[in-house]
């Protein structure tokens, strides 16, 4: 568990492709009813497909200027570039470097590249505050998301109808003013091959056999280059890890949980997210749920959720709220914060 005093989100800006698919069309259905049933319990109607030209650095890049446009920072102000992504365009080097140049920031703004999914948006808010609070860096950009479709096998009932692509920029400056942010972080590495790519790595390189669809019955039909997910497994991890977390923060932190004015989840599927919801005993206005219109973006649902739903709230007023991640590592965290007046947009769609 960490605190940290003294810096302020400033903004959060969101990029998604403009191309959606709709999963009442989606072939990978037995029929209209059985998509109706789909979208029903796992909440997941359109999804935003990049095209395979289009990587996840390339829905950063218009989230970023747009962020720096409206806050009118200086590029060369930035001290600190996070980027939190499963999909990056290279195996080397880092993505955050690439962007550096592409974005046009001064050569000696720090950059770091932390490869984690559903729990990265709580992760990157931790690293980048606590970083510019103990090097007092002054003003520092995270850029989270993921182009997850492509990892998505076509054939995987599992995955392809609930995966989507987005990115966010989050702008945090040093501001003594701001009220503490709170972490709970955890992870599970025995529990790794729940959710994972298993080729393409050095363990195992990839191949001609990486290409070859394999039928794992019940609907699952993957390549090696495919995200595997052992539903059940992830399922029984989310729902025990993601409410303990969450009443574990208030509890060390002394929250008083009915003055928090929202609790913004990784989105994994309705169905869970509800389940979480109702041990938690929340109230229904206080979960928002961008789940129907852009499906599971990973490390972006947190924020994707927040310009969907509460755009104009976090903008015009004064909120405590509560974010949870929880998915691919096995890695989780829960964080709370106060904002004000965070400068926002209209999600772009390229």
């Amino acid at each position: 568990m960490f605190t940290v005093k003294g810096v302020k989100l400033s903004s959060i800006i969101g990029a998604a492709p403009a191309y959606i698919e709709d999963n009442l069309m989606n072939p990978i259905f037995n029929d209209l009813y059985d998509a109706e049933k789909y979208v029903k319990t796992v909440g997941v109607r359109y999804r935003r497909i990049a095209d395979e030209s289009t990587c996840t650095a390339d829905l950063f890049v218009p989230a970023f200027n747009k962020q720096m446009e409206l806050l009118n920072w200086d590029k060369d102000e930035v001290g600190i570039l996070i980027v939190i992504t499963q999909t990056p365009e290279y195996v080397s080097p880092l993505q955050s470097i690439i962007l550096q140049d592409r974005l046009g920031l001064k050569k000696t703004c720090l950059c770091l590249d932390v490869p984690l999914g559903c729990s990265g948006y709580i992760y990157g808010n931790f690293l980048i505050a606590s970083l510019m609070q103990s090097h007092q860096i002054k003003k520092g950009v995270l850029l989270t998301g993921d182009t997850l479709t492509k990892q998505a096998s076509k054939k995987d009932r599992s995955t392809q109808p609930l995966f989507s692509d987005a990115a966010t920029a989050t702008a945090f400056e040093l501001d003594t003013t701001a009220s503490d942010m709170f972490f709970d972080l955890g992870n599970d590495g025995s529990g790794f091959k729940n959710i994972m790519v298993k080729d393409g790595g050095y363990r195992n390189r990839f191949s001609e056999e990486s290409l070859k669809y394999v039928d794992k019955g019940e609907g699952v039909c993957l390549r090696g280059i495919d995200t595997i997910m052992i539903g059940m497994d992830v399922f029984s991890f989310a729902i025990s890890t993601a409410p303990k977390t969450v009443n574990q923060l208030i509890s060390k932190y002394n929250i008083d949980a009915d003055s928090v004015d929202y609790f913004v989840f990784h989105q994994a599927n309705m169905f869970l997210n509800e389940m979480i919801r109702k041990r938690l005993k929340l109230p229904v206005e206080k979960v928002p749920y961008s789940l129907h219109d852009y499906g599971n973006s990973a490390s972006a649902t947190i924020p994707i959720t927040i310009l969907d739903k509460i755009q104009n709230e976090i903008q015009e007023k004064s909120l405590k709220m509560i974010f949870s991640g929880f998915g691919v590592g096995l890695s989780w965290g829960a964080m709370y914060i106060e904002t004000k007046n965070v400068v926002v947009c209209p999600i772009i769609h390229i």
